[in-house]
């Protein structure tokens, strides 16, 4: 089952049929139909048995009601968008539940969604997609993403850091493979962002506290080519992951492939190592485009 945490779905749904039946005003409630009616037009696509080819091929239908899940739940949240005068503070924390639930499953899905449109329907690459980007700009970006932000605990990213050469829309899948595979290592995450320049390569570290222990395991997920940037340099390690079933895979395993993958595209790498009890990814990136 590629869907794990579906019963964030079937909170979402209970929770605001519950909310339509209290005592919430008629604008309120337009705005809480809009999110139970999707939600429930969501939990008919059969979510909960779908793999990534299904998803793949329903991404556009999927898409609309996953906006308007988390959307109408964000504005009903809202102060300045929505009436909260007279509402209770119970009411009050039933809208925040109500919008913490759509956010979490947007970012479980939407990752599904856009990492199976990856993996089943890969695009052919082109020298003229790349360019040069602010890579630092990215990475600030996907931890300051609400779900991310929670469990995202340390960030030292210096604000000189020289541009990358790679593409824009694959840049963003792959560091947010990157933080989903790392978020899923564990039930609550703790991770360190960090970046530096080396030389004419720029290095991220997303850092997994506590889990060292789990390195052994990944490893066997992934299969490791061994890189030399220099003939005199010392030789290193990039992970590239593999897919073995699109059916039954976990969004540890997508994560992992879809990060791992990208790197490879666009002339970087990935290499998983522990630091004492801990586990880093560390994401390297060229700061030149390829020669001709």
């Amino acid at each position: 089952m590629v869907v794990a945490n579906h019963t964030r779905l079937d909170e979402i749904i209970e929770l605001s049929r519950a909310m339509l039946a209290g005592s919430f005003s008629e604008e309120e409630k337009k705005l809480l139909e809009v999110v139970h009616r999707n939600a429930v037009e969501l939990k008919n696509h059969n979510l909960e048995g779908m793999n990534m080819i299904g998803l793949s091929a329903k991404s556009h239908d999927l898409r609309q009601p996953l906006t308007a899940v988390v959307g109408y739940g964000a504005l009903l949240n809202s102060p300045k968008l929505a009436n909260h005068d007279g509402l209770s503070d119970e009411q009050l924390k039933r809208i925040y539940r109500l919008h913490d639930l759509c956010r979490h499953f947007h970012w479980h899905m939407d990752n599904m969604v856009l990492f199976s449109n990856y993996i089943v329907r890969p695009k052919a690459k082109r020298a003229q997609d790349g360019g040069m980007l602010d890579i630092r700009a990215y990475l600030l970006a996907q931890a300051d993403n609400y779900v991310c932000r929670e469990v995202t605990s340390e960030i030292v990213v210096p604000e000189k850091i020289p541009f990358v050469y790679a593409n824009d829309a694959s840049t963003k899948l792959m560091i947010r493979g990157l933080f989903a595979a790392a978020m899923a290592i564990s039930d609550k995450p703790d991770l360190r962002l960090s970046a530096y320049t080396v030389m004419k390569v720029v290095r991220a570290r997303l850092c997994v506290m506590g889990q060292a222990q789990r390195h052994d395991e990944l490893m066997k997920m992934l299969k490791v080519k061994k890189i030399t940037e220099k003939p005199d340099a010392a030789t290193t390690h990039a992970v590239i992951a593999t897919i073995g079933n699109v059916h039954l895979s976990s969004m540890l395993e997508i994560g992992l492939y879809v990060a791992t993958n990208i790197a490879a595209e666009q002339g970087g790498r990935i290499k998983l190592e522990t630091d004492e009890d801990n586990l880093v990814f560390t994401l390297t990136m060229p700061t030149l485009a390829p020669a001709g």
